[in-house]
């Protein structure tokens, strides 16, 4: 069984080349350019309402391979806890809905820093963790932000709570943004790994704190991100789960995922 093409999405485009695009003709579209999953964020849902995208996703012979919930696992308010549980309980209905294999949990947590952060977001894991095991699907995590973007803390957490069912995401160009060599980090996590990100940059460092810059323009494949030392290691590891790539904007779309496709079709 191949690696398989995704895209990470907050939506549909509506417009294409001047033309309007309706949820059947978005599908369409980037299926034509290689897709096989989306991995769906819950701004994905104002445009549809998740019934109707899930039938969309089986008339186009397509799966959502990841669902986002949207949840400030770090927060310590009493109502913003009971907020985080609702919205990870809700989360996770539409994740089922979707058919989707994977839940993803999200949000500003990846703003925290520190150890007692950490402590905290390995907690609150651990309470979320029973919800998902309940049901079909696994949680994962992702190297992001100013709390997790080192593999050795993803490793950290899976000491934590590997045994409990907690499993990684991998994403290039968050290692890129935090000065991580991506394709070493690949190798140290592959064992946990079951999903995957891939995004492109050029001369960008997120590493001292508010001097983070917007993201670079760059189409997939051009930058200065070293995909093809991380798809041997997934490839040499026997990976047969999805690529997801996360464009810049609508307008770098197309091009990332024939780039994706190409590769995966080496």
């Amino acid at each position: 069984m191949a690696m398989t093409t995704g895209l990470m999405t907050s939506g549909p485009f509506t417009e294409y080349k001047g033309s309007s695009v309706d949820l059947d003709g978005y599908f369409e579209l980037v299926k034509s350019w290689g897709l096989q999953t989306l991995d769906i964020f819950p701004g994905f849902l104002q445009a549809a309402p998740v019934n109707d995208v899930r039938a969309a996703l089986d008339r186009h012979g397509m799966t959502c391979a990841c669902y986002y919930i949207a949840a400030d696992l770090n927060a310590t308010e009493a109502a913003a806890e009971a907020k985080a549980l609702e919205q990870f309980k809700e989360g996770i209905d539409n994740a089922m809905t979707l058919g989707s294999p994977i839940v993803f949990t999200h949000g500003t947590q990846h703003s925290y820093a520190g150890e007692d952060m950490f402590a905290r977001y390995t907690d609150r894991l651990a309470e979320m963790l029973p919800l998902v095991n309940e049901t079909p699907m696994t949680l994962v995590v992702e190297n992001a932000g100013t709390l997790m973007h080192k593999v050795q803390d993803m490793l950290r957490l899976m000491d934590a709570l590997g045994e409990a069912g907690l499993r990684l995401c991998l994403d290039t160009g968050n290692f890129y943004l935090w000065e991580q060599d991506a394709v070493d980090a690949t190798r140290r996590a592959i064992e946990w790994t079951i999903h995957f990100h891939v995004k492109d940059y050029v001369d960008q460092s997120w590493v001292t704190p508010g001097t983070q810059p917007a993201a670079t323009q760059v189409d997939l494949g051009t930058g200065s991100v070293d995909h093809a030392g991380c798809l041997q290691i997934l490839r040499d590891s026997g990976y047969e789960g999805v690529l997801a790539f996360e464009p810049h904007g609508n307008d770098s779309i197309e091009a990332g995922l024939k780039a994706l496709s190409g590769w995966l079709a080496e």
